[in-house]
C-alpha cells in the first residue's frame, strides 16, 4: 500500500466524526481533492484517473431524509470496492446494522487521455481490464487541478430539499464528455456476422450542466 491511499483510507474512516452538514462538505472536498490529485485505481496493466464521482452517505438520526436515504446500504471497510445496481463505490466506513454506511460512486474516469463516461460504464472499464487481481487503488504520480463541485445527478432531492446547498457531485473540467471510438464491433443484422463501425459515446448527465 502507498502512501497516498494510505492516507485516503485512513480519510474515510474519519467520517463517523463528522456531525453536521458543513462538516460533511468540507470532508467531501478534502476526499475529493486527494481522489482526483493523488489516487488511481489499478486494474490489470490499465491505470484509470478519477474525472467525476459523487458522494453518498446515511447515518441514522445525523445524515437523514431524502438526500441520504438514496445511499445503498452495505457492511464494509473504509478504501473497499462496492458494486450495486447503479456502478462502483470506493467505500466509507460502513455498517448496515449500525444504520451508518455509504460511498463514493465513480461517475467517470479516465484512460490516458480518453473519457469513460457513465457509473456503469466505468464499472465495466475497469473490471474487464482485470486479469487475475481484483483493481486497486494506487498512488497516482501526477496530480491535476482541484476539482469542481456541483449537484449530484438524478436526485431530485438535491434540488429540492437541499437547504444547505450542498454540493455533492465533483469534476474536474473537460473539453467533451463524450466519447467517440473506432473500430467498434457490431452485429450486422444484414449479413448476420459482424462490422466496425466508428460509434460516439454520449454523455446525458455532463457536469457543467448541473449548477
Amino acid at each position: 500500500m502507498n502512501n497516498n491511499c494510505n492516507n485516503l483510507f485512513e480519510l474515510l474512516k474519519e467520517i463517523q466524526e463528522k456531525k453536521s452538514e458543513d462538516e460533511l462538505l468540507q470532508f467531501f472536498t478534502k476526499v475529493a481533492d486527494l481522489l482526483f490529485k493523488q489516487v488511481a485505481i489499478q486494474a490489470g496493466k490499465t491505470t484509470f484517473t478519477f474525472a467525476e464521482i459523487e458522494f453518498y452517505y446515511y447515518k441514522k438520526d445525523v445524515f437523514e431524509g431524502p438526500m441520504h436515504n438514496c445511499t445503498y446500504p452495505r457492511t464494509k471497510d473504509a478504501g473497499q470496492f462496492f458494486w450495486h445496481y447503479s456502478g462502483m463505490d470506493i467505500c466509507f466506513e460502513s455498517r448496515e446494522k449500525e444504520r451508518y454506511f455509504g460511498g463514493i460512486l465513480i461517475r467517470s474516469i479516465k484512460k490516458g487521455n480518453e473519457i469513460i463516461t457513465g457509473p456503469m460504464r466505468c464499472s465495466d472499464e475497469i473490471m474487464n481490464s482485470c486479469k487475475d487481481e481484483m483493481p486497486r487503488l494506487v498512488d497516482r504520480e501526477t496530480g491535476c487541478e482541484s476539482p469542481v463541485s456541483t449537484i449530484r445527478y438524478g436526485i431530485e432531492a438535491d434540488k429540492t430539499d437541499n437547504k444547505a446547498g450542498m454540493k455533492l457531485r465533483y469534476y474536474i473540467r473537460q473539453g467533451s464528455w463524450n466519447r467517440k471510438r473506432e473500430g467498434v464491433l457490431v452485429a450486422d443484422k444484414t449479413t448476420g456476422g459482424y462490422k466496425d463501425v466508428s460509434k460516439t459515446d454520449y454523455y446525458p448527465a455532463q457536469p457543467q450542466e448541473r449548477q
